[in-house]
């Protein structure tokens, strides 16, 4: 979130430090970690209410959406 932003300001204002480029580069493998656990969990979810296990398909979805998470950056769904 703020913390990457702020990171990529610095970034641009003093471009030879590494530390804003690392963070950066930690923000989008923590997002990429984040879609493909919601993209997991949403075809878990979605095949378990095609087999009409309704109250496995509903933990599911809401683990789905638990997966992202704004305080580290990555879209909540």
């Amino acid at each position: 979130g703020v913390r990457v932003l702020e990171s990529f300001e610095r970034s641009r204002l003093a471009p030879d430090d590494a530390e804003p480029r690392r963070q950066l580069a930690d923000a989008k493998a923590a997002l990429k970690k984040a879609q493909g656990d919601y993209n997991r969990l949403r075809n878990r979810a979605s095949d378990a209410l095609a087999n009409g296990q309704h109250d496995e398909a509903l933990r599911l979805a809401t683990d789905a959406v638990a997966a992202f998470d704004l305080e580290t950056g990555a879209l909540r769904w």
